[in-house]
């Protein structure tokens, strides 16, 4: 995956920087990778201080890492069910997780040139399927909310479709 590092507009960084009490990410598997400048490394190798790459500042410093098991729904979904190869294996990610949709793929869902889409309202029960799993899940915390590349994905650490609404509209 070549990721694309676009900075964000000034507004953009004026609305999340006026959230208090930023909350950790939602639950990423250990197993997953994720994009550092370390390269593609597992979630579980990860250490504060470490820098993760981007979509929407380049690179961001991880400030913690929390590990817990957690069980619960998560979503299935299987290699290219986004499109071309995307994802290139099968991820099992946590219901709750936002993914960022771009191009053709969110134009053909939404009719819209990018969102953060809730994986769960993709679920077609062939490709992305509901599940229940017990498994060990890292809880990343950042300065900020990022777009983050984890398995051939874009997910938010924390964004809400809301708070992407307003900052894209400010």
């Amino acid at each position: 995956m070549n990721p694309k590092t676009d900075r964000r507009p000034a507004e953009f960084n004026t609305v999340l920087r006026a959230q208090k009490d930023y909350p950790r990410s939602c639950g990423l598997p250990t197993t997953s990778s994720i994009l550092t400048l370390r390269g593609q490394i597992k979630i579980s190798d990860l250490r504060a201080g470490d820098k993760v790459i981007t979509r929407d500042s380049g690179t961001a410093q991880l400030l913690a890492i929390d590990i817990d098991t957690a069980t619960g729904p998560m979503v299935k979904v299987q290699s290219g069910a986004l499109g071309d190869a995307t994802p290139p294996t099968d991820v099992v990610i946590p219901a709750e997780t936002e993914l960022f949709l771009r191009d053709s793929l969110v134009h053909a869902y939404l009719g819209k040139s990018s969102a953060l889409v809730r994986v769960t309202d993709l679920i077609d029960k062939k490709m992305i399927k509901p599940c229940t799993a017990r498994v060990e899940m890292a809880y990343l915390t950042f300065a900020l909310p990022h777009i983050l590349y984890v398995d051939g994905l874009e997910i938010s650490s924390g964004l809400t479709p809301e708070t992407f609404q307003h900052a894209r509209s400010a």
